[in-house]
């Protein structure tokens, strides 16, 4: 604890105007303080003085020091009335013992109504003011009544301490209080700068407000329209006047849902911002579009006070993409129109138009792939090469019609019979050939031989006096046992077909190596 500290007054942090009373209090305090230690000195010195007097001098005295510890606990208000009651109370009662108001001690009044404006203002003066009046108007008919004591003592060297104390004192007091009106004129300097800032501010954040190009829309707690920019006004052709104190309901479109304003609400009124886009409705009833973003505001206990949207026009943006979308949706159709049409010329391609089988230009490509996977996965393969047998009898006997109507006939068996790794070709004419992966030749001729039989159920021109029955003649040969190549295992094939047909077709023979 140092020395300034025990004549420092409190603070009180975060109640300036609780510090400044006891700032102003305290200075009173010392001032009656060492004004009674001088008077007590003075009367010692000047004169004989009533021994009440000083014991007065005394109460005084050591009621400051208790008055100072009311202060410290924080009771100001408290501490200043009953230094005003106290100090008017000795101060009369000290006239009193001097038998004249004619002393210095009548000068102390004015220390209270220092005091006392200080402390309390205006009021404080008055109420001083008059009650000293009144103390002092009945110590003046006291005198002049004789109701006082006899004023015989000696105090001249008491007097002109007094009076030399009290001015000093008063003039500290005054100077306590110029001061604290300097600083207050400061702080006002002050106050008024950061003002003339914030009005700067304000006037900057109202143009940028006004000129925005986006709607700003400020409302209440409840989503009621506070204020709206030009801006608004323009898009929806509301004016001001006829939405404020109305609520945000009355752009609705109907178009978004319950849950849809509800996650909108949730999300605000939770202290957080929201983004999305509004479907609204503007006065004419015309339909928009809005990118909003909406922000609540804040006051110093933390409660929404306000919320801020700030919205940007985007119907043009929106009918664009739906454009876009509908040309993209359409150049989708196109692509798949153009997939479809690709596939179709792939598939005619390779398709023979009139049985629909794979035509000789798969085939070729089939039988490679073939026999270089049976090369890796060391299998046989097993090629049948089928003629239709006279098939100028067909075009002859009904028409070409008829021809046709054999050969998709027998291309039906073949796709009907064969299994899904099979492979059936139209190798040209009349001539069909289908690949069996993982077959040898003696199966393929029993495979042969169950189509022979099928096909002799099958009458396809019955007409009086002439039955036309489809067979096929067929050579079987077999990779890697009858060639090595493709073009070893098809000229093997067809050396068995060309036997087939020269041992009376409607048969199928299997390619032997004697025949090479």
């Amino acid at each position: 604890m140092t020395i300034s500290s025990v004549f420092a007054p409190p603070k009180f942090e975060g109640d300036e105007e609780k510090t400044r009373l006891a700032i102003t209090l305290n200075a009173a305090l010392w001032t009656g303080i060492l004004l009674t230690v001088f008077v007590i000195i003075g009367n010692f010195i000047g004169g004989k003085i009533p021994i009440y007097a000083n014991l007065l001098n005394l109460v005084f005295l050591f009621a400051c020091f208790a008055i100072r510890y009311l202060m410290q606990q924080g009771f100001i208000k408290l501490a200043s009335m009953i230094t005003l009651v106290l100090g008017i109370f000795l101060i009369t009662a000290g006239i009193m013992g001097l038998g004249t108001i004619r002393t210095p001690t009548t000068m102390a009044y004015m220390l209270v109504i220092i005091i006392a404006g200080l402390q309390f203002g205006r009021q404080g003066v008055l109420y001083t003011t008059f009650s000293i009046s009144l103390v002092l108007l009945g110590l003046i008919l006291a005198e002049q009544n004789n109701l006082l004591i006899q004023a015989d003592y000696t105090v001249g060297i008491t007097q002109w301490i007094s009076y030399t104390i009290q001015f000093g004192l008063i003039g500290n007091l005054i100077l306590v209080a110029l001061r604290m009106i300097q600083r207050y004129l400061h702080r006002a300097e002050d106050e008024i700068e950061r003002r003339k800032r914030v009005e700067e501010t304000l006037r900057t954040f109202s143009y940028a407000i006004k000129h925005n190009p986006a709607s700003i829309i400020i409302t209440d707690p409840d989503g009621n329209i506070q204020e709206v920019n030009p801006k608004f006004e323009e898009l929806t052709g509301y004016r001001f006047d006829e939405v404020r104190g109305k609520n945000l309901r009355i752009l609705k479109s109907g178009t978004h849902s319950k849950m849809f304003y509800e996650d909108l609400w949730s999300t605000i009124t939770s202290g957080k911002e929201w983004h999305g886009t509004f479907h609204n409705k503007k006065k004419n009833g015309d339909l928009y579009w809005e990118k909003a973003s909406i922000s609540p505001v804040f006051d110093d206990s933390g409660a929404v006070t306000q919320y801020i949207a700030v919205k940007e026009d985007i119907t043009e943006q929106k009918i664009a993409d739906e454009a876009q979308k509908i040309a993209h949706q359409k150049l989708e159709a196109q692509f798949k129109e153009i997939n479809e049409l690709h596939s179709s010329l792939r598939r005619q391609a390779l398709r023979d138009p009139l049985t629909e089988l794979y035509n000789r230009r798969y085939m070729d490509e089939a039988l490679s792939r073939e026999i270089a996977r049976a090369k890796r996965e060391d299998y046989p393969i097993t090629i049948v090469l089928i003629d239709l047998d006279f098939l100028k009898n067909f075009n002859d006997a009904g028409g070409h019609a008829t021809g046709d109507r054999a050969l998709r006939s027998l291309a039906g068996l073949l796709t009907k019979s064969s299994r899904l790794e099979d492979i059936v070709c139209r190798f040209g004419g009349d001539e069909f050939i289908v690949i069996l992966p993982n077959t040898t030749g003696e199966n393929a001729l029993i495979r042969t031989s169950q189509w022979h039989e099928e096909l002799k159920e099958f009458t396809l021109l019955h007409r009086k006096n002439q039955i036309l029955r489809i067979t096929f003649s067929a050579g079987i040969a077999t990779f890697p046992a009858h060639g090595q190549t493709v073009e070893g295992v098809l000229k093997s094939a067809d050396s068995a077909l060309y036997r087939a047909k020269k041992n009376g077709r409607n048969r199928t023979e299997l390619f032997s190596l004697k025949e090479e």
